[in-house]
């Protein structure tokens, strides 16, 4: 079995907390290294530098700060999170699947589209169609 046995709602917090803090501190670390890489790129708005300062160092506590109070969790989290990336490397980066597996997902892809009911528009005319056919429907173009 996967889960460990000490599971509880504390714990799956703890694994969700830092996956998310995680994620947080590479958003906002994105935001700094971006304003230095590139200080003159046109932005739909700029951020006052001290707020993403701050939240790096917050984020920077909240990521680490479990890795005192609960040490093995924060490995597991750390291991479910590197595991990911040989799977994007192989899957996304280097287009490694052979195109049976991609046709498999396109088909499965294509079912789950059609039992939910949600599929974009190929083109403007479909849109605007739908539109007509249904009233709440919004186009997308």
């Amino acid at each position: 079995m996967l889960i460990p046995e000490t599971s509880s709602f504390e714990s799956l917090l703890n694994y969700f907390g830092f996956f998310t803090w995680f994620g947080y501190l590479l958003s906002i670390s994105s935001i700094l290294w971006l304003r230095y890489k590139r200080p003159d790129a046109t932005r739909p708005y700029k951020v006052w530098l001290p707020i993403p300062i701050i939240m790096v160092v917050v984020a920077v506590y909240l990521v680490f700060a479990p890795f005192y109070e609960a040490p093995l969790q924060s490995f597991y989290c750390v291991l479910f999170v590197s595991a990911g990336i040989p799977f994007y490397w192989c899957l996304y980066d280097i287009r490694w699947p052979p195109q049976s597996l991609l046709r498999f997902v396109d088909r499965v892809t294509f079912k789950l589209q059609i039992i939910c009911d949600v599929d974009f528009p190929k083109n403007e005319q479909d849109a605007t169609v739908d539109a007509q056919t249904n009233p709440g429907f919004e186009t997308v173009f």
